[in-house]
């Protein structure tokens, strides 16, 4: 038994460690099933920017980006926050619209990545006070769809 839990962890490891080294592939696949699979620009634009910040967390994860000050880290973590919230009012709203987040992290091991992902930015976020002040100015779609467009 204890053989065949080592082979299972390495196996998801390596999985973890293929899907991590593969991001620009991940990237233009996500990319080509939301223009594929996205008709709504400002759900389009909200997803590009969940792409984004994806990507950008799992670099700062492996190491292949610089780990940010706490400020960015806040802003990073609120921005990806606030797409979560966003993205869930919608699909509770409109259930037939794809979620954007299954685009980017399809299977089980990228499943796994995005918690591990998010575990480790929450240790360089700091002040939480300042960081709830953050999500909750861009909760809204529409807003965060604008802030967006203005940082663009």
């Amino acid at each position: 038994m204890e053989r065949k839990t080592l082979w299972g962890v390495a196996a998801l490891f390596i999985g973890l460690s293929f899907g991590v080294q593969a991001d620009g592939a991940r990237m233009q696949a996500f990319t080509d099933a939301v223009q594929e699979k996205v008709t709504d620009q400002n759900l389009m634009l909200i997803a590009m920017e969940a792409g984004k910040r994806w990507t950008q967390t799992i670099e700062i994860y492996t190491g292949n980006a610089p780990v940010p000050d706490a400020q960015t880290a806040r802003h990073i973590v609120a921005r990806l926050v606030a797409i979560d919230l966003c993205l869930s009012d919608l699909h509770s709203k409109s259930p037939d619209i794809p979620n954007i987040k299954d685009l980017y992290f399809p299977s089980l091991e990228d499943a796994v990545l995005s918690v591990q992902v998010a575990n480790n930015m929450a240790q360089f976020v700091g002040d939480e006070d300042l960081l709830m002040e953050e999500i909750i100015a861009q909760t809204e779609c529409e807003v965060l769809a604008e802030a967006i467009r203005k940082e663009g």
